[in-house]
């Protein structure tokens, strides 16, 4: 199962592939292309978040305002989807490798309204998953 956020750039690419749910926490791969920087690594965010996540992903779906931000407790990683004007969408991030030396990728990128409905439509599919 996947959640796909589709632009009308190419170039600008966030998936969240091979989604999996144990209890109340989902692991999947995060993809993210922009403009020739890739990451290509593990994404976890709990079910709780990801309600919140739905909730105010359709509020901005109607009234073009807000935001909306999907993450695990107590982890920095996060995806945030805003309405900043006109029917304009940013959606913003961190990714961070806690290895031995830390690494962080931060990402941020506009697109528009029309990535809310296939989105609002993935994430649907994915919060009636059952826990394996």
């Amino acid at each position: 199962m996947e959640i796909v956020l589709q632009t009308n750039d190419n170039g600008q690419r966030l998936e969240l592939r091979d989604i999996w749910r144990d209890d109340t926490i989902y692991e999947c791969r995060i993809f993210i292309s922009l403009d020739g920087f890739t990451v290509d690594r593990k994404f976890f965010f709990e079910w709780i978040f990801l309600l919140d996540f739905l909730k105010n992903l359709e509020h901005m779906n109607k009234e073009l305002s807000g935001e909306a931000i999907l993450k695990c407790e107590y982890e920095e990683e996060f995806i945030k989807v805003s309405c900043i004007s006109q029917g304009h969408i940013r959606v913003a991030g961190l990714i961070v490798d806690q290895s031995w030396l830390r690494q962080e990728f931060r990402f941020e990128f506009e697109t528009d309204q029309t990535m809310l409905g296939p989105l609002i439509r993935d994430i649907e599919l994915v919060k009636d998953m059952v826990s394996i």
